[in-house]
């Protein structure tokens, strides 16, 4: 979301702006921005994003789909016909191997896997405005290599043909072929499938040293603000481990704690320095180490896509302009580099507060690396929350989880993406998502909107649907977070109702994350409200 991404053009008649951009078929939300200020289309559909925020919604169908899909007719769409040898398309997990297919819905009659020689019937598996899934678990022994192809009939004549496969759609196309020797299952941490986390703002958890306190620090009831800071610190975490103990928790998933200008901290001054005001290197790792041995992972918050603007790096390309060493790990427009509205590099929604790093530069990616070293390493770091995972460069993730992996197996990745989060859920970027859409089911259904039993069900069966099944059993579960209101003021201050919502949280399948303070009525409207003190 930025607010000068897309520039539009004036027509002659003075009236009308346009834009043409290459979009991949399906759903896509935008907005228009007119003289600053984010619009809706008003003649298109709409959509809320989970946070309260109303898109404009455009759905893009391929050519072949101009014409109404008719079972039985022997026409298939061949746009959307798609089996890929990785996961959701290929799974295995807890010995079993799972093929699906996607196709235009109600367009094929029925749908069948050959695999070495063996016919298996797939079956429905969901489906959505584009396409319509089928599957199936067939045998593997993972010691022979398996050759598959599809089947599809769509008329009369029986199943004679045609079939798709490596080459596409035809007679006999050639098999895909699963290598039991380069075949590397998708595997998460075991750990995360069976954990209790628990969320902190650093700032706002305990002020236990008020000798690292900002000059300026408000008093702990005080109403929160963008800017204000509390003195939550290090030593406040651990004067309460115990509680967290109490509640069943064994991981403590922290929002960034790096030096940084603000009080969130998700611009970076120096991913290798605490800031002051919460403790120093030596005093994390020994917390770290302390809850290790209380059995409790710590999982930390990064922002890869940006840093503060003074960052050693922006700053010296402040200074330098086209000459510094860094020029390549921003997105600068024109020079000079100033900071200031509607700044002349690429910024995180726009915010000149935030420019944007360019991760796939050598030099850049090479530092973020040498960070995940630090954290892991030496720090003890289990877990890397990852800040709007979702406007990184994929070839970063891809780059960086078997790097991660090569360190520690059981490191857990946790991307940030409010939506549907099967693009980066493929075995080759990340492990799990923050679940937003678990939240919006259960809000609707325990909030005020009060949404049916059956359609609160079958979304959390969609939901959980999505993924493969040990994607979904390590998803994060939550009800609220930094981001978000409170639970209970979502579901209208009703106790007992947050509480029937914490009870289905607790018993789906995925890690339930509880947002500090949760756990004892606190309430809190929208960012910041929802950074009041801990209670």
């Amino acid at each position: 979301w930025n607010n000068a991404a897309n520039q539009m053009t004036l027509a002659a008649d003075g009236r009308t702006w346009s834009v043409t951009l290459p979009l991949a078929y399906g759903k896509h939300t935008y907005k228009f921005v007119r003289d600053g200020e984010w619009i809706v289309d008003p003649k298109a559909p709409t959509q809320d994003d989970g946070n309260g925020n109303v898109n404009s919604l455009l759905l893009v169908l391929p050519p072949d789909y101009k014409n109404p899909a008719k079972l039985g007719d022997g026409e298939i769409a061949t746009s959307t016909l798609l089996h890929e040898p990785r996961a959701p398309f290929l799974n295995y997990d807890r010995g079993r191997l799972r093929l699906m297919l996607q196709a235009r819905p109600d367009d094929i009659q029925k749908v069948s896997v050959i695999a070495n020689g063996r016919s298996y019937e797939m079956r429905p598996a969901g489906e959505d405005e584009l396409v319509a899934r089928y599957a199936v678990e067939i045998p593997w022994d993972r010691k022979s290599a398996l050759k598959y192809t599809f089947r599809l009939n769509d008329g009369p004549g029986g199943e004679g043909k045609p079939y798709y496969g490596a080459t596409g759609l035809a007679g006999k196309p050639a098999p895909f072929t699963l290598d039991p020797k380069t075949f590397t299952p998708f595997v998460v941490p075991a750990w995360v499938q069976r954990g209790v986390m628990y969320q902190i703002f650093p700032d706002r958890f305990e002020n236990g040293d008020k000798s690292n306190d900002p000059k300026d620090v408000e008093a702990w009831n005080a109403q929160p603000q963008y800017f204000n800071r509390y003195g939550g610190d290090v030593k406040g975490v651990s004067e309460h481990l115990s509680h967290l103990t109490s509640l069943g928790v064994d991981t403590l998933y922290f929002n960034p704690i790096f030096l940084s200008p603000s009080n969130h901290r998700y611009d970076a001054t120096d991913y290798m320095k605490v800031d002051p005001q919460f403790g120093t290197n030596a005093e994390f790792a020994a917390l770290v180490k302390e809850m290790r041995a209380r059995g409790i992972r710590t999982v930390l918050d990064f922002a890869f896509n940006h840093t503060a603007t003074d960052a050693p790096e922006f700053k010296d390309l402040i200074a330098k302009g086209p000459e510094s060493a860094y020029k390549d790990w921003y997105f600068p427009k024109s020079y000079p580099i100033t900071v200031k509205e509607n700044p002349p590099y690429e910024a995180w929604y726009g915010f000149p507060s935030m420019p944007k790093l360019n991760v796939v530069n050598p030099a850049t990616k090479a530092h973020l690396f040498s960070v995940i070293d630090y954290w892991t390493k030496e720090v003890g770091v289990d877990g890397m929350r990852l800040d709007v995972g979702n406007e990184v460069n994929p070839d970063f993730w891809r780059a960086m989880r078997p790097y991660l992996k090569g360190i520690g197996g059981d490191k857990w990745i946790l991307g940030e993406v409010w939506t549907d989060g099967s693009f980066w859920l493929g075995g080759d970027q990340w492990d799990s998502v923050m679940n937003y859409p678990f939240r919006e089911a259960t809000i609707g259904f325990f909030g005020p909107s009060k949404t049916s039993p059956s359609a609160y069900m079958n979304r959390l069966m969609a939901n959980y649907s999505m993924y493969v099944p040990q994607v979904s059993r390590n998803l994060m579960n939550l009800l609220g977070s930094h981001d978000t209101p409170r639970i209970l003021n979502m579901v209208g201050k009703d106790a007992a109702m947050a509480r029937l919502a914490a009870a289905v949280q607790f018993t789906w399948p995925g890690i339930p994350s509880i947002y500090y303070g949760d756990e004892l009525g606190m309430e809190g409207d929208k960012d910041p409200d929802n950074r009041r003190g801990m209670r």
